[in-house]
């Protein structure tokens, strides 16, 4: 059995950290608001959108087998990162680290040296290894084989005006000069690093499941697209 998990790209067996017990399955909450309308039995139901679901906890409870480690993985276990269960290593969460781990009661607990590693991580599970990305060098179509609706990564090469479209939505761009990377995930748009969002028109355009068409108008000469497919 799978004993181990990795968080920002380090293995925890690395520093003599194994997985005792797995935490289940979790799926997220939709984000819903329930009100109650006077003189109407049961309540309404307010989403805020489509999709959209709130952060998930994941606890991996853990034994310690080399103290001499401690250091390390108390700087390891902190921050932000992807997170790779060895019982799941198909899919990675987007997760950050929202407990201290206790050195001194983990030198003080011998010889059970356990601790639970807890983790806040967003709603999704997203396919690992991450696919690389699609290249279009002419228009075509793109299958999502996730169950929700993928935030893609695009990298547009071309000059002028340009309307890019997947699916049913369109994006339009103004004053294209060369390679254009739009970030749906961060919300940014940038050339050189400079942000240009500002040149940007429409919503962020999003990948739905199923088989959506990939075409565009202007002067292009290729259009790259990182999937970042996922499932809830």
């Amino acid at each position: 059995m799978a004993d181990w998990f990795t968080f920002k790209n380090t293995t925890s067996t690395i520093f003599g950290v194994h997985v005792t017990t797995y935490p289940p399955i979790t799926l997220p909450e939709e984000r819903v608001e329930f009100v109650t309308v006077p003189g109407r039995s049961g309540s309404l139901t307010i989403t805020e959108g489509d999709v959209v679901y709130d952060d998930i906890t994941i606890s991996v409870e853990c034994l310690v087998k080399n103290l001499d480690a401690l250091d390390q993985i108390s700087a390891w276990l902190r921050g932000r990162g992807d997170l790779v269960l060895g019982n799941r290593p198909n899919v990675y969460y987007k997760a950050r680290i929202v407990n201290q781990i206790e050195i001194e009661k983990l030198v003080r607990g011998r010889p059970h040296r356990t601790f639970a590693a807890v983790f806040r991580c967003a709603p999704f599970r997203y396919v690992y290894p991450a696919p690389a990305a699609i290249g279009f060098n002419a228009s075509g179509s793109i299958a999502n084989p996730g169950n929700v609706f993928s935030e893609p990564v695009i990298t547009i090469t071309g000059n002028g005006e340009i309307d890019l479209s997947i699916g049913n939505s369109t994006l339009h761009l103004d004053d294209v000069n060369g390679s254009i990377t739009i970030d749906v995930p961060a919300r940014l748009a940038y050339k050189d690093n400079l942000n240009q969002s500002f040149k940007l028109t429409g919503a962020w355009p999003v990948i739905p499941t199923g088989t959506s068409a990939v075409s565009w108008a202007g002067s292009v000469t290729r259009v790259s697209i990182l999937p970042n497919w996922r499932n809830i």
